[in-house]
C-alpha cells in the first residue's frame, strides 16, 4: 500500500498490518472537593478552583456514542504509527 506519513513527505510502498478500534459509549464523570458544575463561555463545563492555583474547566460533552474505526499500524525502527483513512 502506498502510504504518506507526513504531509510534505513522499508516499512510500509500505506493508501495513490492518487494526479496527473500538470504544463503547461513554459518559465523563467528575469528582473532588474543588469542582463544581458551572456554564464557563457559553458552554456547561466541570471547573477546578483551587484557592492557590489558577483554575481550570473542561468542557462537559454530554454522552459519547459507541466507536468503531478502522485502519492500520506501521512499524518503522522504533516508531509506531497509527494510520487513519482520510
Amino acid at each position: 500500500m502506498q502510504v504518506q506519513l507526513s504531509p510534505a513527505g513522499a508516499t512510500n510502498a509500505t506493508h501495513i498490518d490492518k487494526i479496527t478500534i473500538s470504544s463503547p459509549a461513554y459518559t465523563s464523570v467528575f469528582t473532588g472537593k474543588d469542582l463544581s458544575y458551572c456554564v464557563e463561555l457559553g458552554q456547561r463545563a466541570w471547573c477546578i478552583t483551587h484557592p492557590d492555583k489558577p483554575g481550570f474547566c473542561a468542557a462537559e460533552r454530554g454522552p459519547v456514542p459507541a466507536m468503531t474505526q478502522t485502519g492500520g499500524m506501521y512499524l518503522q525502527g522504533d516508531k509506531l504509527y497509527l494510520l487513519v483513512s482520510t
